[in-house]
């Protein structure tokens, strides 16, 4: 309620400084009035000399600045004195009485003065403070939704520029009509080219840190590969993947191996046209990270020690500080297992 009161006589303050005086000046006289007239009937003689004036001080202080309260103690000690001290109408002061009610009022009223313009000085800092602080957030969010624009515009040109390499090398494998590994060799650039994509379309700000949700990107990545490789084949693909953060160096590392292993198994686990499933798991365990794919295709002669993919996935596997495993037969399973980001151990 004061913080209020002084935030509705701010105006007042911009007066000149002649405007506040001589406002303060009329407060005081109708003070002055009343206690003149209560001093005709008698009953203000019960009253002491200056408690009239002290309201004078009161609001003066707190509608103006600039020592309005100080000249409204000055004015009333000169009022009071002249009109109201024997002998009347004379500045004399023959009791020592009167000269300490003088002295009171002087003292206390400047003390009321001077607290109240010193409160309505640290309102008005504190009110200035809040507006500043008021735009300096209005600037610290504008900066941070230009952050985002910023990183939404730098993905989609980086995705741009992705798809752009991606037609260059599949337009190039098109063109490679004698050799049967080259071409092999520029559409599985692509694919894996294809993943960067993937990556950068799903990445989002969390907590000042790009990161993307491997759940929808697993799923994603296995929706698009069945589209592009199996989509005719009787091929199912499960994915159970747990809703985890993954940066977007991870995500990248972890796209890749899975894009290496479901499209090897898509292509040569299931020979001859033949119905399968490949399932996709990925979780956080007690030791850190694992995905798990399996097929329940024609097994490990599909994959042989030394090829290309194999190298390639536990070479990417290392990079994420861990290793890959095969088993089979039955089927194929490759299981990847790695330090979680959140402080797991690593103990493989």
């Amino acid at each position: 309620m004061f913080v209020t009161l002084l935030q509705r006589l701010r105006p007042l303050r911009g007066l000149p400084l002649w405007a506040r005086y001589l406002a303060t000046a009329l407060i005081v006289l109708c003070c002055f009035g009343l206690r003149y007239l209560m001093s005709g009937t008698g009953e203000g003689e019960s009253l002491p000399l200056y408690l009239m004036f002290v309201p004078a001080v009161i609001v003066s202080s707190f509608a103006f600045d600039r020592g309005s309260g100080f000249f409204a103690v000055a004015l009333s000690a000169v009022l009071g004195l002249y009109f109201f001290v024997e002998p009347h109408q004379s500045f004399g002061l023959h009791h020592i009485g009167e000269v300490l009610r003088l002295v009171v009022f002087v003292v206390v009223g400047s003390l009321t003065a001077a607290i109240i313009e010193a409160l309505r000085s640290t309102v008005d800092e504190l009110e200035e403070t809040r507006r500043r602080l008021a735009g300096e957030y209005v600037l610290l969010s504008a900066a941070d939704q230009q952050k985002d624009l910023l990183l939404a515009d730098l993905n989609h040109r980086i995705k741009n520029h992705l798809q752009s390499i991606i037609g260059l090398i599949s337009m190039s494998a098109r063109k490679v009509e004698d050799k049967e590994s080259a071409r092999a060799a520029l559409e599985a650039t692509a694919s894996r080219l294809a993943v960067l994509g993937r990556v950068y379309d799903r990445l989002q700000v969390n907590r000042n840190v790009a990161t993307l949700d491997a759940r929808d990107f697993i799923s994603n990545l296995c929706a698009d590969l069945k589209a592009t490789i199996g989509e005719l084949r009787p091929i199912a693909i499960r994915v159970d993947a747990e809703p985890i953060d993954l940066d977007s160096n991870r995500a990248v590392t972890l796209g890749l191996i899975i894009n290496e292993l479901v499209t090897n198994a898509l292509k040569y686990a299931f020979p001859d046209g033949r119905e399968g499933e490949i399932k996709l798991d990925f979780a956080r365990t007690p030791t850190g990270l694992c995905l798990s794919i399996s097929d329940d295709g024609s097994g490990m002669a599909a994959m042989r020690e030394g090829a290309t993919g194999v190298r390639l996935v536990k070479a990417l596997a290392r990079q994420l500080g861990g290793r890959a495993d095969w088993s089979g037969p039955p089927g194929t399973r490759v299981e990847i297992k790695f330090a979680d980001e959140k402080g797991a151990q690593q103990v493989f």
